[in-house]
C-alpha cells in the first residue's frame, strides 16, 4: 500500500528520525551536567557546601515563622523575589542561575542575590571552563541535529508517496508512522548510507 505523504506525515517522520538519533536526550543530559555546575558555583560563591547548607536551613526556618505568623492573620513580606538577581557573570558572560527543576534531590533552596549584588567568577576558573566546554558540546550537538533534521527533511519533501520514499530510501520505511506504512533513482545531493549512520537506521535486531 502506498500513502500520498502530506507534510503532516513528513514531519511526523523526521521527527521520528530525529528521535532515533537521540540527540535530544544527549542534549538535555548535557544540559543538565551543565545546570550543576552553575549550582556547585552557586554554592562556591556563598562559601561551598556545609555554608549553603547553614544558609538552606536558615531559610527554612525564616519561612516557617513567616508561614506561622500568616496563619494568625498577620502578614509579612518576605524579600521582592522579581527583582532579584537571576544571573551570573562567568568571565564576561552573563549567565542565568539554575533552574529550582535542576537542583539535586537532597536541595530544596535556590538561593538568589538582591539586584545589587553580583555574581562573579573569572574565565579561567576550572569550573566556569567545564560549564562553558559543556556548552560547546551542546552547541556541536545541536548543529549534527539541525544538519540531520535539513537532510531527512529534503530527502521527504522530494517525493510524494511513501512508496516512493521507501524505493529512494529503503532504510526510511521505520521511521513512517504506522498508519502510513508501505509492503534507488534520482536522489537529492545527500549521502543515504552516512544519513543512515548518522540517525541509526536500520536498527540492528535485538539478539537473543
Amino acid at each position: 500500500m502506498s500513502t500520498r505523504l502530506t507534510n503532516a506525515v513528513r514531519d511526523e517522520i523526521i521527527k521520528n528520525a530525529i528521535t532515533k538519533t537521540k540527540f535530544n536526550e544527549r542534549i538535555k543530559e548535557k544540559e543538565q551536567e551543565g545546570e550543576l555546575i552553575l549550582f556547585k558555583l552557586l554554592m562556591e560563591y556563598h562559601g561551598g557546601e556545609e555554608a549553603y547548607r547553614k544558609l538552606e536551613r536558615q531559610v527554612r526556618e525564616v519561612r516557617t515563622k513567616i508561614h506561622t505568623l500568616r496563619d494568625k492573620n498577620i502578614n509579612v513580606e518576605f524579600g521582592l523575589y522579581s527583582g532579584w538577581n537571576h544571573n551570573f557573570n562567568l568571565g564576561g558572560r552573563t549567565v542565568s542561575l539554575p533552574s529550582m527543576d535542576s537542583l539535586p534531590a537532597n536541595y530544596s533552596t535556590l538561593l538568589r542575590l538582591a539586584p545589587r549584588e553580583r555574581i562573579v567568577f573569572a574565565a579561567n576558573h576550572k569550573q566556569v571552563e567545564a560549564y562553558f566546554a559543556i556548552k560547546d558540546e551542546i552547541n556541536g550537538l545541536e548543529t549534527s541535529r539541525d544538519k540531520v533534521e535539513q537532510e531527512v527533511k529534503a530527502m521527504v519533501y522530494s517525493v510524494n508517496t511513501t512508496k516512493r520514499l521507501v524505493e529512494v530510501w529503503p532504510e526510511s520505511a521505520e521511521l513512517i508512522p504506522a498508519a502510513n506504512q508501505v509492503a534507488k533513482v534520482g536522489l537529492p545531493a545527500i549521502n543515504v548510507a552516512s544519513l543512515n549512520a548518522a540517525i541509526g537506521i536500520p536498527t540492528p535486531p535485538e539478539k537473543e
